[in-house]
Formats: structure tokens, sequence, C-alpha cells
């Protein structure tokens, strides 16, 4: 689709974006709940969430591997 530089242009030129701290280009969305659909509100928080539990999960280091649950 050509080189990240090309591919950064288009999203610029195409959305509204920014560079978060840590120096990731991403969309902006703007969001107003009173006018969504509660469905469409629920689809984005359990969207939100599955961001949110990834945030939440300590880094792996040094070629650690995690342990997975035998209660799943």
């Amino acid at each position: 689709m050509g080189t990240e530089e090309q591919q950064e242009r288009m999203l610029r030129q195409w959305m509204d974006c920014c560079v978060t701290e840590g120096g990731v280009l991403v969309a902006m969305q703007k969001s107003s709940r009173r006018r969504n659909h509660p469905l469409v509100t629920q689809m984005v928080e359990k969207w939100l969430d599955g961001y949110r539990q990834l945030a939440a999960c300590p880094t792996l280091s040094d070629g650690e591997e995690e342990e997975e649950d035998e209660d799943e």
C-alpha cells in the first residue's frame, strides 16, 4: 500500500488524527452518548473493555510465558 509515511499522510487526510504520549498515531472519533442507540453504547463499552483489560495486564519480560489457568 505504500510506505509508512504515505499511509500516515492518507490517514491524516481522511481522518482527524492525533499522536498519543507514547507516539502512536490514532484516529479520533467524536461521540455523543445522548444520540447513540443503547445497543451502540453497549457495543462500544464492550469494545473498550477489551482494551481496558489489555492495559491492565502486566507486560511479559525476558521471554516469560503467561501461565494458563486450568479452571477455564
